[in-house]
């Protein structure tokens, strides 16, 4: 057996080859004490990138489609300031200043939140809690255009020419062409801290603006519109405006990334043939044909949060299997169970 770690945003310290070694210790740690120590170490590799087998699989961990979590440099995820840090996202930031310092806030579902749903949990936490979750928000939003800053800094253009240059290496040690390298690069996703746009959508800043300017314009007009006897009529249009406008902004906050990787994947197999493409970060288990003789399977998760709160996420446990068929390879897609042991996914 062998293993082969492939980074995500959620073990990104493995870039360091301290952390790695250490991982490796770690596995020796659990073998046989018969096992060769050299031999079992060769064994263990890791992908910061993708996992490619020809015509078999491709496999990536998938945050570099997501904008909340995605790292500007995937082979050289450093902080521009600070290169001997790890950069920092969105999703980053958030669960620093905002998630894990918050009573009831947990790492998931935060894409089906509102304005109001942050205001209700304010509510309950009390005036303290309240103004405590405000000011966590402001130190957030702070951080995050400062890391806005950054990437456009001259820190960051030699970032992006060392980032340049591992894209060789990486191209000559699989013997991959780099046009095939930076096709991939292309389906990617910028980080949402580029942006200023996507930073205000990503904290609901639009929203509470747009909640604002509507409520001045209602107030001026009734200042104003009361004594001409336009007030029905004009406030009428500023509260179809304010809907239309709000639901455009929803229609563009994607914070769940489920389609999008579903979509790149069919990118994915045409660019590196593959019968199976493999992500994961959804954390929710998917098995979809995305072209003829691809397809599409996304792994789920094993790790959950504590709790028995209808809130916290479950691990669905699943894992794929590839069998050789008459008609070519069949990726198939099963739950473990402690029981009855691997079963096929409902």
């Amino acid at each position: 057996h062998a293993i082969t770690f492939v980074h995500g945003n959620h073990d990104v310290e493995l870039h360091w080859q301290a952390v790695r070694e250490e991982l490796s210790q770690v596995l020796l740690g659990h073998a046989s004490p018969l096992a060769d120590e050299a031999e079992f170490l060769s064994r263990i590799e890791h992908a910061e990138w993708f996992y490619y087998v020809d015509d078999v699989i491709y496999v990536e961990h998938g945050h570099q489609y997501d904008p909340f979590c995605a790292m500007e440099h995937i082979m050289a995820p450093l902080s521009p300031s600070l290169p001997g840090r790890l950069a920092r996202g969105f999703c980053d930031v958030f669960l620093r200043y905002v998630v894990k310092p918050t009573p009831g806030l947990t790492e998931h579902g935060h894409e089906s939140k509102g304005v109001f749903d942050y205001i209700a949990l304010g509510a309950r936490l009390g005036l303290r809690g309240t103004v405590d979750v405000g000011l966590r928000f402001v130190r957030a939003i702070l951080e995050l255009f400062r890391l806005r800053r950054e990437h456009f800094s001259e820190a960051a253009r030699a970032l992006a020419r060392e980032h340049e240059r591992r894209i060789a290496l990486l191209a000559e040690a699989k013997r991959i062409g780099v046009g095939r390298l930076r096709a991939i690069l292309a389906l990617q996703a910028p980080p949402i801290t580029k942006s200023i746009r996507g930073i205000l959508a990503s904290v609901l800043l639009d929203r509470i603006a747009l909640g604002l300017a509507a409520s001045l314009a209602l107030v001026i007009l009734a200042l104003v519109g009361l004594k001409a006897g336009y007030f029905a009529l004009s406030a009428g249009l500023v509260l179809v405006a304010w809907v239309l406008t709000h639901r455009h902004l929803a229609k563009h906050r994607h914070v769940c990334p489920a389609d999008q990787l579903a979509e790149r994947a069919a990118h994915l197999a045409q660019i590196f043939p593959a019968a199976v493409v493999v992500k994961g970060h959804t954390h929710v288990p998917q098995r979809v044909p995305v072209q003829e003789g691809a397809t599409y399977v996304n792994l789920g998760s094993w790790s959950e949060d504590e709790g028995d709160d209808e809130h916290y996420a479950k691990a669905a446990r699943t894992h794929l299997v590839i069998h050789p068929k008459p008609t070519g390879l069949q990726g198939e897609l099963l739950q473990w169970d402690p029981i009855a042991g691997p079963r096929r996914l409902a």
